[in-house]
């Protein structure tokens, strides 16, 4: 008999966790926190985004396990979002985003067998981040 893998199915096909983990790694959101940007509304301030939004995506972290919610409203970092400052993330407005705009086009590409873009996706912001390697080399040490 074939085991059933449905609860591990689910997992994997979670697309929420990753685009928030990157979200949160692309505003530099545990650096804010730990900067004393604790409150929703200071710390979408200090990130250039919407409170709500934010509040969102740090709302699903937290169930996730990543980040605390310590009052309503009020973060802080815990042991999975200090990990996240410091694992060499693809920032999305780097090389990161131009990785995501290639997944979000296999479907495309599976049915015709070509590139579903026809031209290139956005450059990346440091100039060196045209590999992966270069690309955390860029996020390690470019300036935010």
């Amino acid at each position: 008999m074939v085991e059933d893998h449905a609860e591990d199915l689910e997992r994997m096909l979670d697309l929420a966790t990753p685009w928030c983990l990157h979200v949160a790694a692309t505003l530099r959101i545990p650096d804010h926190i730990a900067a004393g940007h604790t409150d929703i509304a200071d710390l979408a301030a200090a990130a250039g985004c919407d409170a709500d939004a934010l509040h969102a995506v740090l709302g699903h972290l937290v169930a996730k396990g990543v980040f605390a919610e310590e009052a309503p409203g009020r973060f802080a970092c815990n042991r999975a979002a200090g990990q996240l400052a410091t694992t060499p993330f693809p920032d999305l407005n780097g090389i990161g985003g131009r990785m995501a705009h290639t997944w979000g086009t296999l479907l495309d590409y599976v049915r015709t067998g070509r590139p579903a873009w026809t031209s290139s996706p956005p450059a990346p912001r440091h100039p060196a981040a045209t590999s992966w390697s270069a690309a955390r080399r860029a996020r390690t040490t470019a300036p935010p």
